[in-house]
């Protein structure tokens, strides 16, 4: 059997081979330098903040990167040194030694667990140094824990599947190909699969440690880990028994095949186990749903109100729930359905004189008891138990809630969406800790789920250490936290933890912060002087009230940190998330979402000390508080993509991009706050609230590529709105769907009834029906009242008529009659579907505010010239063609006024004349049109963007420049009509080429103009540029060569190639966005000529192709 002494002696004599291993020694080097300067990369200097937030960060990322470097050395060196026992000749398969097959393989593996061991051990070592310069506190035992249960399992596995490897593939090579294909496929995505259950370096698993409660996921990720330690244990043993040595009896083979066997089953037992789990997980959830589904238009009351008596005991909870409820309803209700934690056991319902009777089946409770219609009634519910966190977030996919990823971390963080023990308790209202009348769950998506309002009243017995944290005034009666709410609330949460406390008063408001450490990085974001708090809290409020149109709605605000255990999910519809409540603000722990933080009194010392006669602190921390909002508060935030490991050592972690935040303000102003209901409009409370809550000024500036709308629009081509609520494969574009048909609704009526009026109206509606869920047809009725408009008819086309109509807009420009101004363009609506434009206006010195003019409706083939009066000559304009299938939806002009001495123009004039896209004399040839052409090799042609063909190239595209040839896309300076297309390419001096052709009709002398886009100077922003053309006629062969001017916007132009043709000359660009640009007077003869542009000029320079045209020079 095992002779420990033999295996020391091999293991001593296996480390002295290893260490002269030349292969070894250089990865081993490889490791030791490649090590630190991996995780500086990652986590160094420049690091965002969630990298280098928690103190587990640095030794968990240096366990990410060790995995791979010991899968290397595994790989290249131990696996093949060790299988060479599998291929040994004749005679060295009869050489006889003292020790057996176990023996000498367990002391080479020993060897190889103590050399790699020293090697980590050498990288910690340089982490502890690291660790120095982050104020983040040092744990020996996060490090031991990684070590012991990531690292080592790890290792463990690599060895075996390399033994396995090594001993089925006969060419040592092929095996070594084989076991680098397996750890790429691994990176790439094959660890994600299964839910991690092989993820032998534990990237896609939660495992981090939070600061407040330990780690985020612990027992599924010890079982995930015994899977990855057994298995890789199991394949060693048959390594062991698979070894040709005749000293080992048949016994001892069969001994190790046996222990092979029981250990690989014991991982793959464990393995059924850990998936099992998100199984059950799956059935559960689904079991919720069809619930919900069988009970939703069944005995629905209306809560009026809830008090709460909730304590807790040995991680459980014990409440006393008392309602009054109402029958809305014009029938009456043979029983009364509520939805209830189904970990919550009901133990008697009480009512008025007698306990009521009562069934509880998973999530619904059903109580048999009548109720009259309009008539009132009380129950005290009798419940206690735990939580089950899996009926949260029911309208959510499953394999969305079991997704580790929801930050854009290379970390994997927890996935709670509550917490219940004796130490920390988080409670929101998605776990239903209470009884609920609305069902938690539609089949039409989180858009068509019922809300109600609800006052509440709440009282938490806690410990004396703890602070209880929920919405309302609080007050404290001994071992009870009382909260008393003054509105009634769409929902009501509950945090208890040893929680500090600090607030702030302003303005009739309440602000407060809730932390675990005043050391901590949470609490030295937000602390300062009261002065300089109450500053900037003001001047946040006044942005918002700006927005809105309204004051700050509730009575306090607080700021609330979480363990980062707990998760969330971004809304379906719009912003915010289940973070984001009544009241309530919840961060979690240390700022660790955000990528990079501000602490306040260490900036301010840092000012002080450099420019103290020039630092007011009040001013400095109040600009500090506002931008802590701006930056993660608002609808939308500027972050990085979700990364993961290889990403960020690819450096991919520095591209930018906007997405939803799931922190936004913006629930508290609208769905918060009240809003309507419908049963024949879905979802007619979005579509409002987005009318409220969306700026759409915004997004007005110059853009490439296609708007995130784009999907939207094409499927609203088709399709209603009403189709869409019904069709499960539009969840992923809904929110543009709804943004897209709100933006359409807000301008149709601002057209007809002013925009102003419109938004007093809403504004005054809301402020009457706050915190109340109103029927839309009431809202319609009082909207008829107030405006004499039938804004149903209105919706039932918004609803349920399919198709978006399209623009074309010319001879846009600014006059001066008198003394007034206006904005004068014509535009015909090329459908039949009835559309509406809206005019936005820019006055530099006013700011980069962009100001709304007006909007005007237009009928299917309708052509008007518009003239819209403006408060000031602008600089430039803007026109939104809203719901249309124009792309790009805006137009940007930058006009200057012109004088004309004629009497003020009609707002709206019909032209009769056919709508003209360029004039006679001359000829226009578009990238839409059938004389432009792709020439570019075959190969490159199906292999670079063949299957991309029918996608349009974005922002991000030109920015990583990874595409291949020319790439199609669209720009709000690109010359065209419905859509305003272009093609981009990286100079790599190919042969590629695009062509104009276009068909001469009358000879004579033409001057050609080329239409370019500044995407040298929108993504390199670099004035380097070079432009090579062609122009072909017969005979006629002439080279043009167009490049930057001692000023970025002249355009130096020089021919050769035909001696009729040699000019130079400049041409001083307007814009250098984009702009035509002369290229030469040429004499033409009827028939086709070419223009072609070539892959000629700086390397890796973007140059554009658009149009072209030829204008006729008239003689003289």
């Amino acid at each position: 059997m095992i002779d420990m002494g033999y295996i020391k002696q091999i293991t001593f004599y296996e480390v002295k081979m290893l260490f002269r291993n030349n292969v070894f020694i250089i990865l081993s080097i490889f490791t030791i330098l490649g090590l630190p300067v991996c995780q500086y990369f990652v986590q160094g200097r420049f690091a965002f903040h969630y990298l280098i937030a928690l103190p587990c960060a640095l030794p968990l990322v240096n366990a990410f990167l060790f995995n791979m470097f010991q899968s290397l050395i595994v790989i290249f060196v131990v696996g093949n040194n060790i299988s060479d026992e599998k291929h040994l000749d004749t005679l060295a398969a009869l050489r006889v030694r003292r020790y057996g097959n176990g023996d000498y393989l367990i002391g080479k593996l020993g060897a190889v667990l103590i050399v790699i061991s020293l090697l980590n051990l050498t990288g910690l070592l340089f982490l502890v140094g690291f660790h120095i310069f982050f104020e983040i506190p040092f744990s020996v035992k996060i490090y031991l824990f990684y070590w012991i249960t990531l690292t080592f399992p790890a290792l463990l596995f690599a060895l075996g599947v390399s033994l396995g490897v090594y001993s089925f593939v006969r060419v040592s090579f092929g095996g070594l190909v084989l076991l680098m294909l397996l750890l790429l496929l691994d990176v790439l995505g094959l660890s994600s699969q299964m839910n991690g259950v092989l993820d032998y370096r534990a990237t896609e698993i939660p495992n981090v440690f939070s600061q407040i409660l330990g780690h985020v996921g612990l027992g599924r990720y010890l079982l995930q880990r015994s899977v990855i330690l057994f298995i890789g244990l199991g394949c060693i043993a048959f390594a062991v028994a698979g070894i040709p040595r005749i000293d080992d009896s048949s016994r001892v083979v069969i001994y190790w095949k046996i222990i092979g066997i029981v250990t690989i089953l014991l991982g793959c037992g464990l393995g059924f186990v850990y998936s099992g789990f998100f199984y059950l997980d799956r059935q559960k959830r689904q079991q919720y749903r069809e619930s919900c589904c069988q009970y939703r238009n069944c005995g629905n009351v209306k809560i009026l109100s809830h008090s709460i008596r909730c304590s807790q005991a040995d991680g459980q909870l014990v409440l006393i729930d008392t309602l009054l409820l109402e029958n809305v309803k014009d029938r009456v209700l043979g029983e009364m359905i509520f939805y209830l934690n189904p970990s919550l056991k009901v133990s008697r319902i009480e009512g008025e004189e007698e306990n009521i009777r009562y069934e509880q089946e998973g999530i619904v409770v059903k109580v048999n008891e009548s109720l009259e219609s309009k008539k009132q009634k009380r129950l005290i519910f009798h419940y206690s138990g735990g939580i089950d966190e899996r009926v949260c977030y029911l309208y959510k996919d499953d394999s969305v809630s079991e997704k580790t990823v929801w930050s854009n971390s290379l970390l994997r963080y927890g996935k709670h969406a509550v917490l219940l023990s004796n130490d920390y308790t988080f409670l929101i209202p998605e776990c239903l800790w209470y009884p609920e009348s609305c069902s938690p769950f539609h089949p039409g998506g989180e858009l068509l789920k019922e809300r109600t309002f609800t006052r509440f009243r709440l009282m938490v017995r806690h410990r004396e250490e703890q602070n209880v944290i929920s919405q309302g005034y609080r007050e404290l009666d001994g071992d009870y936290a009382c909260f008393t709410n003054d509105y009634p609330l769409a929902g009501i949460s509950l945090c208890v933890g040893k929680y500090e406390r600090e607030k702030i008063h302003v303005d009739g408001s309440d602000f407060e912060v809730y932390f675990f450490d005043r050391e901590g990085v949470f609490f030295q974001t937000v602390e300062g002087s009261v002065e300089g708090l109450v500053a900037g809290i003001r001047e946040i409020k006044r942005k918002l009230t700006e927005k809105y149109g309204c004051d700050y709605p509730f009575t306090k605000l607080a700021l609330v940190e979480i363990p980062i255990a707990l998760c969330t999910y971004l809304s379906d519809v719009g912003n915010g998330s289940g973070f984001v409540q009544p009241e309530l603000l919840f961060i979690p722990e240390s700022w660790c979402k955000s990528s990079s933080v501000t602490l306040l009194q260490k900036q301010l010392e840092d000012l002080q000390k450099h420019h103290s006669q020039w630092i007011d602190r009040t001013t400095i921390e109040a600009t500090s508080i506002y931008a802590l909002y701006a930056k993660n508060f608002q609808d939308e935030i500027d972050e990085f993509p979700s990364m993961g490991f290889v990403d960020c050592l690819l450096g991919k972690q520095w591209l930018l991009a906007t997405g939803k935040n799931p922190l936004s303000l913006a629930s508290m102003y609208t769905s918060n706050t009240g809003g309507l209901f419908s049963d024949k409009f879905p979802g007619i409370d979005v579509v409002v609230n987005r009318i409220e809550r969306e700026n759409f000024r915004k997004e007005l500036s110059g853009t490439i590529g296609p708007s995130k709308t784009l999907k939207a629009s094409r499927y609203l081509g088709e399709h209603s709105l009403r189709q869409a609520f019904e069709d499960p494969d539009t969840s992923d574009f809904l929110d543009e769907l709804l943004k897209l048909k709100s933006r359409y609704f807000r301008q149709y009526i601002s057209a007809l009834i002013g925009r102003d009026a419109f938004e007093i109206f809403l504004l005054k509606w809301r402020q009457e029906n706050r915190f109340e869920m109103v029927d839309f047809f009431q809202f319609a009725v009082e909207f008829q009242q107030y405006f004499n408009f039938d804004i149903v008819k209105m919706m039932q086309v918004l609803y349920d008529e399919p198709g978006v109509p399209s623009f074309l807009i010319q001879n846009v420009c600014q006059q001066l009659v008198k003394d007034s101004v206006f904005l004068i363009f014509d535009v015909h609506n090329t459908s039949t579907i009835e559309g509406v434009i809206t005019c936005y206006t820019r006055v530099f010195e006013h700011g980069t505010d962009v100001r709304e003019v007006g909007s005007v409706i237009l009928r299917g083939g309708e052509y008007v010239r518009v003239a819209m009066p403006l408060e000031y000559v602008c600089d430039e304009a803007f026109i939104r063609t809203n719901l249309s299938a124009n792309l790009p939806e805006d137009y940007v002009f930058s006009i200057k006024p012109e004088k004309v001495c004629v009497e003020s123009p009609p707002r709206r004039l019909f032209l009769d004349s056919v709508f003209k896209e360029q004039k006679s004399d001359e000829i226009i040839v578009d990238d839409e049109d059938a004389g432009f052409q792709v020439i570019e090799s075959k190969a490159r042609s199906f292999f670079g963007n063949s299957l991309k063909r029918n996608e349009l190239g974005t922002a991000a595209d030109f920015v990583k420049g990874e595409f291949q040839g020319w790439l199609r896309s669209v720009c709000t300076y690109a010359y065209g009509g419905v859509v305003r297309g272009f093609y981009g390419k990286r100079v790599g001096n190919s042969t590629a080429r695009i062509q104009w052709t276009a068909t001469i009709l009358d000879e004579g002398k033409y001057e050609v103009w080329v239409h370019q886009i500044g995407l040298h100077k929108w993504f390199q922003q670099t004035d380097s540029l070079i432009y090579y053309y062609s122009l072909e006629q017969g005979t006629m062969s002439v080279d043009i060569k167009v490049e930057n001017g001692k000023k970025s916007l002249d355009r130096f132009v020089s021919l050769s190639g035909d001696d009729r043709y040699k000019d130079d000359f400049v041409y001083r660009m307007t814009n250098y966005y984009a702009d035509w640009i002369p290229i030469g007077i040429y004499d033409l003869t009827k028939g086709p000529v070419c223009l072609s542009l070539h892959d000629k000029g700086i390397r890796g320079g973007l140059i554009s192709a658009d149009a072209v045209k030829w204008v006729k020079v008239q003689e003289r």
